[in-house]
């Protein structure tokens, strides 16, 4: 398969999301650091978080999801679970929130396999729709592949599309109110912790 047979959407973030964790990861050095100079008893447990964050991060690194434009298939690929397939002709799919601050097409295909692809994030520090372009491509994949099953999906993400090429904010979008649906004030305050992977395909 060609990369052009790929249809990805893009991830989600901001600067502000970038700063973040950054932030995190360098004050999460700073204190094993800190603890692996004045404490050499408790050397293990910095190693233990070494090795459980070199694990996160290629966890992080290897997960991806795209469509495959020619069969209509959702690839979903995870570092434990490796690549699995769920072709839209016979998955469930809908828009959904996911109570952190995101709305996100959920195409399920039973036994717990569901892949999330972002549409919108209202979080404290990204507030991001996919723009015009990726949304109608991905709108038409559905349409074409999905039929009637898909249609409020499809409906939704095309006016997305209408909003953000109409120069529309992300907070006053169509799917803003479904991106806010549950949030919590704690959960608004740790959305991009809670929700960090779920802005990434």
């Amino acid at each position: 398969m060609t990369d052009e047979d790929r249809f990805v959407l893009p991830p989600l973030t901001s600067r502000s999301w970038w700063r973040w964790i950054t932030a995190t990861l360098v004050a999460v050095v700073a204190v094993a650091a800190y603890v692996w100079a004045t404490q050499p008893q408790d050397r293990w447990a910095v190693a233990a978080v070494a090795v459980l964050g070199a694990v996160l991060v290629l966890a992080v690194a290897r997960r991806a999801a795209w469509v495959e434009v020619s069969t209509g298939t959702v690839v979903k690929r995870t570092l434990l679970r490796g690549r699995q397939r769920m072709p839209l002709a016979e998955a469930a799919v809908e828009v959904r929130a996911n109570g952190g601050g995101l709305a996100t097409l959920d195409v399920s295909a039973g036994r717990g396999r569901t892949v999330r692809l972002p549409l919108l994030a209202l979080t404290q520090y990204v507030e991001r729709s996919q723009e015009a372009a990726p949304l109608r491509t991905l709108a038409d994949l559905v349409e074409r592949w999905s039929g009637e099953r898909g249609r409020t999906a499809v409906d939704l993400m095309r006016r997305q599309a209408d909003h953000v090429a109409a120069g529309g904010s992300a907070t006053t979008s169509p799917l803003a109110p479904l991106a806010r649906k549950n949030i919590t004030g704690a959960v608004g305050a740790a959305g991009a912790a809670g929700g960090a992977t779920d802005l990434l395909p």
